[in-house]
């Protein structure tokens, strides 16, 4: 894969101490507007970034020929149209959803808007070589611990390895419900599916090295400590917003178990969080938050930029930071509160490996053992 980088690089015509200078008050600007929360969460934010930045595309048309991407939720909002920028950078992509027929058709119209896409950039002159790739479907509960298993099975058909794989799948629901297996339906779709579909694809990200392995959290998760009790909510109890912000604090702290663990292999494993973007599962999970914020929400295509531009390889030489706004690092607590607790990351683990019948142990066993 072709790696982006940071910031430009200084230019004959630049001197290196100004562009130094001028790096590091564009630092100063953004993490002043870091601090403001809304507008650097809103498109007020990576409108000011792009601008400040100065920002090419995450992915060129033609950079990523060859490449193998699976991206879960692909079908709608921030998962459709980061698999539309990757295809239309040439990647082969999958997309997961949870019907079949709807998968299929979101593939051909995601396949179909790439290769428009590629075309018009070869008649502006932008790239000789940028064809969209190829767009194929699957479909899975991510919830279903069966399911993610099968899939993982169908991956492997298709690939002989994956370059990076997206977790982008969710829900946010009003209401507690619990997963095929037992388990509250949140949890279920963003920690306990993502953990065992990484576990069981580690073999083919181990061969597509350097590859990396991206989580979609949220903002939200800024609000929550992690309390691995705090997945089973009983119903009476249960609050929507807080078991979404807790799996979402959850990932950020996968990110950095599985990190740690597929170091060695080549992997690398972030999360990012997309800021305040306008999807059916904001509007429908939290409507009177999209109805005040609806002016300042961002498009799918700003929200999925970080993570195209994680997937197309920034942000560079491992280890890399775990959270990821606006391709820059971010802090991963804002209050003292929501540190994490001695010993409660390592609970994640074990609650994801009871959950997934040690599925992590077996996958880094045997990337041990080639």
């Amino acid at each position: 894969m072709t790696a982006v980088p940071h910031s430009l690089p200084p230019t004959a015509a630049t001197p290196v101490v100004g562009s130094v200078l001028a790096d590091a008050v564009r630092r100063s600007a953004d993490a002043v507007l870091e601090e403001t929360v809304v507008a650097s969460w809103s498109r007020l934010g990576i409108a000011a970034r792009r601008r400040l930045w100065r920002w090419e595309s995450p992915a060129p048309a033609g950079s990523l020929t060859g490449a193998n991407i699976l991206v879960t939720g692909g079908t709608s909002g921030i998962g459709r149209a980061t698999a539309l920028a990757l295809a239309s950078a040439g990647a082969t992509v999958g997309i997961v959803g949870r019907d079949f027929s709807r998968a299929t058709t979101a593939a051909a119209e995601i396949g179909r808007a790439a290769a428009g896409r590629a075309m018009r950039d070869r008649k502006s002159g932008e790239d000789d070589h940028g064809t969209g790739g190829d767009v194929w479907a699957a479909a899975a509960d991510l919830g279903s611990v069966a399911e993610v298993a099968a899939l993982a099975a169908v991956v492997a058909d298709r690939a002989d390895r994956l370059d990076a794989v997206v977790h982008a799948a969710g829900l946010l629901s009003r209401s507690r419900r619990t997963s095929p297996d037992g388990t509250e339906l949140t949890a279920a779709v963003h920690v306990v599916g993502p953990h065992l579909l990484t576990a069981r694809l580690a073999p083919l990200l181990a061969a597509g090295a350097p590859s990396r392995v991206i989580w979609v959290s949220s903002g939200g998760m800024y609000l929550q400590r992690l309390d691995v009790a705090g997945f089973d909510q009983p119903p009476d109890r249960y609050r929507g917003s807080t078991a979404y912000a807790l799996a979402k604090r959850a990932q950020v702290v996968l990110a950095h178990l599985w990190g740690r663990r597929l170091a060695d292999a080549g992997v690398a494993c972030v999360a990012m969080h997309p800021g305040w973007v306008d999807t059916d599962a904001l509007r429908h999970g939290m409507p009177r938050f999209a109805a005040v914020l609806g002016p300042l929400l961002r498009t799918p295509d700003e929200g999925a930029d970080t993570v195209v531009w994680l997937a197309a390889g920034a942000p560079g030489p491992r280890p890399v930071p775990a959270l990821w706004l606006d391709r820059r690092p971010r802090r991963e607590h804002r209050w003292p509160k929501t540190a994490v607790a001695a010993g409660e990351a390592e609970r994640l683990w074990a609650w994801c490996e009871e959950r997934t019948g040690g599925a992590g142990a077996a996958a880094l066993a045997g990337l041990a053992s080639r």
